[in-house]
């Protein structure tokens, strides 16, 4: 059931305008990648074109190093889990996670076997016998997975398959979820817009943008060396400011709020999150702009002298207008990024 992945300058354009533009990365057997990015960003387009849903205009796609592009999507030998699951709503449990089987003209009995197997692997087997419409959709989910996992793919891709689930029974669901993925060992090529997500369910990460790869890297990496402000500000939702060199050993955001960082570079900036930033008495004395109560804690915000604005928490109430002296906070390093 191992497989790797290889995905080579692969591009793919609608009328002219590329969707997908030369984009490169390795997938390991057993690993489990996550595709990220805003809407519109290429990744479920990425995905139909592994799936051979979609034919690139350019690139190679090689699956155990077998170049798979002019294959049809039933001889790739991949499961697909859409988002909206796809179920047949006249079929019993059993009877969707054996359709595949069916289609391949398993015997009745593997299949029947396969299908047990595929069932208990999911936690669905005491809902063999329901009708997918009598479900919730977190049982829901288990079947399109079992259903896709049942013919034994070389590669299982699936699309925002925790999207249609409701907040709460999404985060319940996920390390489920990786916890199946795991214990199948099947290689997987997960997309999702949800970043708490992918940092939670992946080997790696792909940060994609505008149909370009702006990142490939593992959750540590991506959270403590972005390649760029725009993977520092979607990944960790950083707040990313323009900072100053002022001798070898300092850069400043605003004066008074300077951080230690030795360099040659001159212009660079710095990915601040609220833990990075605290009040003290020998801070940068900033105006008050917002205070939202963030559960257990303030979120305020701070204007910069140049109008831009950084937030930290605390634990009292600031009231709008008021100066609070802002220091970076000696338990945390900031991310400094070269421009």
């Amino acid at each position: 059931m191992h497989a790797s992945l290889r995905i080579e300058q692969i591009s793919f354009a609608y009328h002219k305008q590329f969707v997908v533009q030369d984009i490169s990365l390795d997938v390991e057997p057993g690993e489990i990648v996550v595709l990220v990015g805003p809407s519109g960003c290429g990744k479920s387009t990425l995905l139909r074109l592994v799936a051979g849903l979609l034919q690139p205009q350019h690139g190679r796609l090689l699956l155990n190093d077998q170049d798979i592009q002019q294959l049809p999507t039933h001889a790739r030998c991949v499961g697909w889990v859409p988002q909206s699951y796809a179920l047949f709503d006249h079929l019993s449990v059993a009877e969707n996670v054996a359709f595949g089987l069916r289609m391949q003209s398993v015997p009745k009995a593997e299949r029947m076997k396969q299908v047990r197997a595929m069932l208990e692997l999911c936690r669905i087997a005491e809902l063999a016998n329901r009708h997918v419409n009598d479900l919730s959709g977190g049982q829901r989910q288990r079947v399109a997975i079992a259903r896709a996992l049942a013919i034994r793919p070389r590669l299982l891709l699936l699309d925002e398959p925790l999207a249609a689930l409701d907040p709460q029974l999404r985060q319940s669901l996920r390390s489920d979820l990786e916890a199946l993925l795991r214990s199948s060992g099947v290689t997987t090529l997960f997309v999702t817009h949800d970043q708490s997500e992918a940092l939670a369910l992946a080997d790696r990460v792909a940060v994609m943008r505008a149909g370009k790869l702006e990142q490939y890297d593992t959750p540590e990496n991506l959270w403590n060396t972005p390649a760029n402000a725009f993977v520092a500000e979607f990944v960790s939702g950083a707040k990313v400011i323009k900072a100053y060199r002022r001798d070898a050993h300092t850069i400043e955001i605003a004066p008074g709020l300077t951080i230690q960082h030795a360099g040659q570079t001159a212009d660079m900036f710095v990915a601040l999150r609220p833990s990075d930033l605290e009040i003290h008495a020998n801070g940068a004395p900033l105006p008050v702009v917002s205070c939202e109560y963030a559960g257990g804690a303030y979120l305020i915000g701070c204007c910069l002298p140049d109008g831009s604005l950084i937030y930290l928490k605390h634990n009292v109430r600031v009231l709008s207008g008021a100066l609070l002296p802002v220091a970076f906070n000696l338990h945390h390093k900031p991310v400094v990024i070269p421009s």
